[in-house]
């Protein structure tokens, strides 16, 4: 639902439950993942020399 897919971000909310809809948003240049709702939640994946993850 709503997925922005920008040059360094992939970003939209999705539908978890009837109670919590969180933002997910993937830096693309980072690998920085972060989920914005009820719970929160951040990851990273690996380093890669400055190229987009996704």
């Amino acid at each position: 639902m709503d997925i922005l897919i920008g040059r360094d971000d992939i970003r939209g909310p999705f539908q978890l439950n009837s109670l919590n809809r969180p933002t997910v948003v993937i830096n693309r240049r980072s690998g920085v993942i972060t989920v914005d709702g009820v719970i929160k939640f951040s990851g990273r994946c690996d380093a890669d020399d400055g190229h987009r993850r996704f």
